[in-house]
């Protein structure tokens, strides 16, 4: 008798730790399951100086992402972050800024934004408050995109360091003289590429979205469908600006010999970039010293190349008619980026001449305002 109950006993223990288990199971597979609501903004500086980041004041049951500077931090450019609340579509709180000391010149994914007598009240309403500071222009199927840097407000891989100016101004100056390159060989009409847009992309210094863009480079991208299908070109600098590799990503529905992922081509090597309709749009070849970046363009016998001896002051543009011509300069490009004033020049130097365009955009947000060219023979003073 005492035997049996010692059975049941044992068998009970048995029967509740095994309850217990299955239910901490259940309440972990909840948790990893939960559906959280998240809301971002930011919260742009006049003055770009170094402060305490800001205290929020959440309703409950919302609580600041913190720990993670792709979604949330504070630099002398802006302060950013991203709340969260258990549960789907959460309705966006009504958050109460604090900032003492510090005068706010604007404030970016938020509506009902109210300026109180040391910060801002707001609903968030952006995805997470972390976002790149760029500028897109498009002129015809070739788009440039500019990425701008402040010192002091990188993030990510280039925190805790100085920016790599030299890399930075090589990277605008060769994306300069692409965007002239493709136009002059006839590719803003779209035609050539199947309807694709050819992109022209820098590199994010301040980790938007846990965006890793590192080393430093720029992008050569074919892609269409918004970003789902996409031949991007990372083309890797050292640390004099000259091109090293070109890490090639296949993305999407990319007909072609590449597979999807990661391809490296090496300085010497072609990269082909296929477009919608699964034929090559365009070629680029790096030269072996990493000085010159070939353009290869099917059906016809010119071919043009960006090159440089000191990429961080300037990229040239040249063509010749076919293997054996002699390289004719078009054009020699640099440029300068205000990310005080918002002004992105762009100058272009041909047989003794400058001229000069701007990219006026909003010194907060990155956002286009609008583009100066300027007149046919103007002189830079």
């Amino acid at each position: 008798m005492k035997l049996a109950k010692q059975f049941d006993l044992g068998r009970m223990l048995t029967l509740v730790v095994a309850v217990l288990l299955v239910a901490s199971a259940h309440a972990a597979t909840k948790a990893e399951t939960q559906k959280v609501t998240r809301y971002g903004a930011r919260i742009y500086r006049k003055h770009r100086v170094d402060t305490a980041p800001p205290v929020l004041k959440l309703p409950e049951p919302w609580r600041l992402v913190d720990g993670d500077e792709g979604v949330t931090g504070c630099d002398r450019r802006l302060y950013y972050f991203t709340v969260e609340a258990d549960g789907e579509a959460v309705p966006s709180p009504t958050v109460t800024v604090s900032w003492p000391g510090v005068e706010i010149s604007s404030v970016a994914g938020a509506n009902n934004v109210k300026m109180t007598t040391d910060g801002v009240s707001l609903k968030p309403t952006g995805k997470s408050g972390g976002a790149s500071y760029i500028t897109s222009v498009k002129d015809g199927a070739i788009e440039l995109g500019v990425h701008h840097h402040v010192e002091g407000a990188q993030h990510g891989r280039y925190a805790g360091r100085p920016l790599p100016w030299t890399q930075i101004r090589a990277s605008d100056n060769w994306r300069a003289a692409c965007h002239a390159m493709f136009k002059e060989a006839g590719f803003t009409s779209g035609e050539d590429t199947d309807g694709a847009s050819i992109r022209l992309f820098g590199f994010d210094s301040n980790y938007p979205q846990r965006h890793v863009d590192h080393p430093e480079h720029f992008h050569v991208m074919l892609a269409w469908g918004g970003w789902e299908h996409n031949n991007v070109g990372h083309y890797i600098l050292d640390k004099d600006g000259f091109m090293t590799k070109n890490v090639f990503h296949v993305i999407g529905d990319v007909a072609g010999k590449l597979s999807k992922g990661c391809h490296v081509h090496k300085l010497g090597e072609t990269t082909d970039y296929v477009g919608p309709k699964g034929r090559i749009c365009f070629s680029l070849e790096m030269f072996r010293d990493g000085k010159s970046l070939v353009l290869h363009k099917p059906g016809t016998n010119a071919i043009w190349r960006v090159c440089s001896e000191r990429p961080d002051q300037s990229v040239a543009v040249e063509v010749r008619n076919g293997r054996d011509g002699a390289w004719l300069r078009q054009g020699t490009y640099s440029v300068h980026d205000d990310t005080d004033k918002g002004e992105y020049a762009i100058f272009c130097e041909e047989n003794g001449i400058v001229r000069k365009s701007v990219i006026f955009y909003n010194r907060d947000t990155g956002a286009r305002l609008s583009v100066r060219e300027a007149k046919p023979g103007e002189r830079h003073k």
